[in-house]
C-alpha cells in the first residue's frame, strides 16, 4: 500500500512524480502518471500470483489500481485519490485485526505450554511411549533384524580389543577386501561395538560419560542401516539410570534414539505427513516427505572409491609432500647445508657481528661519521631478524608438547600429518591397487545384492529394492561382509567379591592394627635417634663458629674495592690513560662496499654502489677481502671521504684544562 518502511509513497505520490519535500511539488503528466502505476501494477500481480493460495483478498490492491487505470484523464487525479485514501482506511483495518489475532495466539501459546508441561509429567507417559514403540516395531521389526544381520556381517565379535591394522587382518583371513577408512569407522564409532555385544552388558554400559560420549551423542554420524541395527540389539530397560540428577538420562537417550529412527524409516518409505491447515480447501494438508539422503541412507565408508576418488586420495598426498618438499628447501637456503653453504641466517649473524664491531671502532667513526655506522648496524640486525623470524624455532615442552612458530613448525606439522594419517600414502596405492585388481571401483548394484542376499536369506529382488538403490559420486562396489551375520554372543565374565563374616573381618582388623602399631613404633624410634644425633652435630658446629667468629673478631680485611678507593684518595686522582687509536679496515660487508664505492668513484646515484657491493660480497676488490685487513683504507679513499668536524674540533681544542688542574693539585688534603 504505502513506500519502503511506511514511508508516503501511494498513488499520489506515483501521480506528482514523488514524495512531497517542504512546499516543493513536483508535477508530473497524466501520461507519466499511468505507466508508473502500469509497472506497480505488474509488481503487484507478481506477487500475487507467487502466493500458494487463491483467495480474493490476496487480489484487493491489483482490482484496486485497475480501477485507477480504467479511469480516463479527466477523473484519474480524483479516482486515485479516493482509491488512496480507501487503501490508507483498509491498512488500518488490517492492522487491527492483525493485533487482536497476535493477542489470542499469545493466549493459545500459554495454554500450549501448560499442556505440554502435564504432558510430560504425565505418570502415564512411560506407558504411552511404550505404546507407540510397541507399534512402530511391530511394523518394522523385520526391516531392523534384517540390518542388524547385515551389520553383524561385518564386525567381528572381538572388536573392541582389535586395532584398525588387525581389523583388517582378521576380514582378510576370513577371505575378505575391508578398506582403511571402513575398519577406522568400525573402531572409532563405539556405538557399533553394541552390534556384537550382549544386551545385558549392553543394560550396564555408563555410555553417557567419559571420551566417547560423542560416539553415541552424535546420532547424525550414523546411517538408517546402522541405526536400525543399534535399536535392534538393545535391552529393554537400562540398569544404572538413577543417579542422583541424571536420573532418567539412558532413557531419554533412547527416546531420542527412536524419535531419530522413526523419521528416517519415514523418510526411507516416502510417508505423508500433516504440514498445516490449507485456507482454500479448508482442511488439512499432507505432503510427501523428502527421500534419504545418500549419505543416510547408507554412510559411503561400505564403498569402494570408483576411480577418480581414488586419483584424488593420491593427489591429496602428493599436493602435501610437494609443500613439505618447498618448505625443506627453503629452510635449507636459511640453515645453509655441511660443507656447500653456511646460509642465510650464519651470514646475516656474521654481517651483524662485523657490524658491530666496525660501530666500536674509534678509526672507523672517524673516517666515516658514527652515523654512517649505526644506519649500517641497524640494517644488518633488521636483515638478521627477517631470517630469523622466517626460519623459526621448536620448543617441546616437559609434557612432550610441541610448539613454535615459522618455517619449523610449519614443517612439523606437515611431517606429522604424513606420519600420522591412516592409511598413509603406501597404504592406499597397495589398497587401490587390490581394488583395481579385483575391479571394485566399478559400481554394480546387482552385485551388491547378490552379496547381501547371501547374508539376510531372502529374495534377490527384495534385497536389490530394499538395500541397494543407492548412488552418489564416487561409488565403487559394496565392501562384502565376511564375518558371522548370527554370531553367538557371551556376557562378560565379571569378577565376584566374597564378603567377609563378622568374626573374619574382626580378625582382620586386629592384623592390621597390630601391624599399623608396630610401623608407627619403628618410626619413633627412627626419629628420636634422629634427633640426638643432631642436637650433637648441632652443638660443635657452634663451637667451630664461635672459635671461627673468635679469630676473625680483632681485624677487619678489607675488600680490594675498597683498597682501590682508598689508594685513589690518598693517592691523588690519576688520569686516565688515553688508547691509541687503532687503524683498521672496515669488517661489515655493507660497510667494505661504502668505502670501494668511494674509491672507484661509484657514487650513491644510479647501480654503482650495489655492483661494488656485490663485488664486496665476492671478495672481488683489491685492498679490500671477506676477512679485513689491518691496513688503514689507501690514500684517494681518506681524500675523497668527507672529514669528521667532531674530531677536527677535538683536536683543535687541545689538552682538557680540567685534567691538568687535578694534576697539579697533588694529593687529597681532605683524605
Amino acid at each position: 500500500i504505502g513506500g519502503p518502511k511506511g514511508g508516503g509513497a501511494g498513488f499520489l505520490s506515483q501521480l506528482t512524480g514523488g514524495a512531497r519535500s517542504g512546499l516543493k511539488k513536483t508535477a508530473v503528466t497524466i501520461k507519466a502518471s499511468r505507466e508508473k502505476l502500469e509497472k506497480l501494477l505488474v509488481g503487484e500481480q507478481k506477487q500475487v500470483d507467487a502466493i500458494p493460495y487463491k483467495l480474493k483478498d490476496f487480489g484487493y490492491i491489483v482490482d484496486l489500481l485497475k480501477e485507477v487505470l480504467a479511469a480516463d484523464d479527466d477523473n484519474f487525479a480524483a479516482v486515485a485519490k479516493a482509491k488512496n485514501e480507501e487503501l490508507k482506511a483498509k491498512d488500518k483495518e488490517l492492522k487491527m485485526a492483525l493485533m487482536k489475532i497476535q493477542q489470542e495466539n499469545g493466549k493459545h501459546e500459554g495454554q500450549i505450554e501448560i499442556w505440554n508441561e502435564r504432558m510430560n509429567t504425565a505418570p502415564e507417559k512411560a506407558d504411552e511411549m511404550a505404546k507407540r514403540e510397541a507399534a512402530w516395531v511391530a511394523k518394522q521389526n523385520e526391516k531392523n533384524l534384517q540390518c542388524l544381520k547385515i551389520m553383524r556381517s561385518y564386525i567381528p565379535v572381538d572388536i573392541q580389543k582389535l586395532s584398525v591394522k588387525q581389523i583388517l587382518e582378521k576380514a582378510k583371513k576370513e577371505g575378505g577386501q575391508y578398506t582403511y577408512t571402513l575398519a577406522e569407522r568400525f573402531k572409532n564409532k563405539k556405538l557399533l561395538h553394541w552390534i556384537v555385544l550382549h544386551k545385558d552388558d549392553i543394560a550396564r554400559e555408563n555410555f553417557l560419560v567419559g571420551a566417547n560420549v560423542s560416539s553415541f551423542k552424535n546420532l547424525g554420524d550414523y546411517d538408517v542401516v546402522e541405526l536400525r541395527a543399534v535399536y535392534a540389539c538393545l535391552p529393554e530397560k537400562f540398569e544404572l539410570d538413577n543417579t542422583p540428577g541424571k536420573v532418567g538420562q539412558k532413557l531419554e537417550w533412547k527416546n531420542g534414539l527412536i524419535a531419530k529412527l522413526k523419521a528416517m524409516s519415514s523418510q526411507q518409505e516416502g510417508e505423508t505427513v500433516a504440514s498445516g491447515w490449507d485456507p482454500v480447501k479448508q482442511e488439512q494438508k499432507f505432503e510427501k516427505l523428502k527421500p534419504l539422503g545418500h549419505d543416510d541412507e547408507r554412510c559411503p565408508s561400505y564403498y569402494y572409491l570408483d576411480e577418480n576418488g581414488m586419483k584424488d586420495k593420491i593427489a591429496h598426498f602428493e599436493t602435501i609432500e610437494q609443500r613439505l618438499d618447498s618448505l625443506l628447501s627453503r629452510c635449507k637456503v636459511l640453515e645453509g647445508e655441511e660443507g656447500k653453504s653456511i646460509g642465510l641466517v650464519a651470514e646475516g649473524k656474521a654481517e651483524v657481528d662485523a657490524a658491530l664491531e666496525d660501530f666500536r671502532s674509534e678509526y672507523l667513526q672517524q673516517e666515516y661519521g658514527k652515523d654512517v655506522l649505526k644506519t649500517l648496524r641497524d640494517e644488518a640486525q633488521a636483515n638478521y631478524k627477517k631470517v630469523v623470524d622466517e626460519l623459526g624455532e621448536l620448543k617441546t615442552s616437559d609434557k612432550g608438547k610441541v610448539t613454535g612458530k615459522g618455517l619449523k613448525l610449519k614443517i612439523y606439522n606437515l611431517q606429522e600429518s604424513i606420519k600420522s594419517a591412516s592409511p598413509n600414502k603406501q597404504e592406499c596405492l597397495e589398497e587401490f591397487a587390490k581394488v583395481r585388481a579385483q575391479k571394485l571401483h566399478v559400481g554394480d548394484a546387482e552385485a551388491d545384492a547378490a552379496v547381501l542376499t547371501g547374508v539376510l536369506e531372502v529374495p534377490y529382488n527384495d534385497v536389490l529394492s530394499g538395500f541397494c538403490n543407492v548412488e552418489f559420486k564416487g561409488r565403487g562396489c559394496l565392501v562384502g561382509g565376511v564375518f558371522n551375520p548370527v554370531p553367538e554372543l557371551k556376557k562378560r565374565e565379571r569378577t565376584a567379591f566374597k564378603k567377609l563374616s563378622d568374626e573374619e573381618e574382626a580378625r582382620q582388623r586386629k592384623i592390621d592394627m597390630a601391624k599399623a602399631m608396630a610401623a608407627r613404633e619403628e618410626t619413633g624410634a627412627a626419629s628420636v635417634k634422629d634427633g640426638i644425633q643432631g642436637g650433637l652435630n648441632n652443638s660443635s658446629d657452634a663451637g667451630v663458629s664461635a672459635n671461627v667468629a673468635g679469630e676473625k673478631r680483632g681485624s677487619i680485611k678489607p675488600s680490594d674495592s675498597m683498597r682501590k678507593m682508598l689508594e685513589g684518595q690518598h693517592g691523588g686522582v690519576k688520569p686516565k690513560e688515553k688508547k691509541a687509536i687503532v687503524k683498521r679496515a672496515p669488517k661489515s660487508k655493507a660497510l667494505q662496499a661504502r668505502a670501494s664505492a668511494v674509491l672507484l668513484g661509484a657514487g650513491e646515484k644510479g647501480g654503482g654502489l650495489q655492483q661494488v657491493a656485490d663485488m664486496a660480497a665476492a671478495g672481488k676488490l683489491g685492498g679490500i677481502s671477506e676477512e679485513g685487513s689491518n691496513n688503514p683504507p689507501p690514500a684517494q679513499a681518506k681524500a675523497a671521504m668527507r672529514p669528521n668536524p667532531m674530531a677536527a674540533a677535538i683536536k683543535a681544542r687541545g689538552p682538557n684544562p680540567m685534567a691538568a688542574a687535578i694534576k697539579a693539585r697533588g694529593p687529597n688534603p681532605m683524605a
